[in-house]
């Protein structure tokens, strides 16, 4: 994928939260490549204990290409931000 050029941006959002965990998510649209967006997730660990196995899936309809990089990790730390 090429370099994200300065494009406007949809408002990064919370999708889920509990007491637990918190989950955002942030946009960006590629100008230098036609309709290809990149979209990240955020996780907060809220409690004060360590979280581990933290997945995602994904899925997109067929005619879309959906192409998922590997997370940083499974585990969020306590009180820690941005396993993305």
């Amino acid at each position: 994928m090429g370099a994200i050029s300065s494009a406007p941006a949809f408002p990064a959002y919370v999708a889920y939260e509990d007491s637990i965990i918190a989950i955002g998510f942030a946009f960006q649209r590629d100008l230098s490549a036609a309709n290809t967006h990149t979209i990240t997730a955020h996780f907060r660990n809220k409690t004060g204990s360590n979280l581990s196995g933290v997945t995602m899936q994904a899925a997109a309809q067929k005619y879309m290409n959906l192409k998922v990089k590997a997370q940083s990790g499974p585990n969020l730390a306590p009180n820690a931000q941005d396993l993305t």
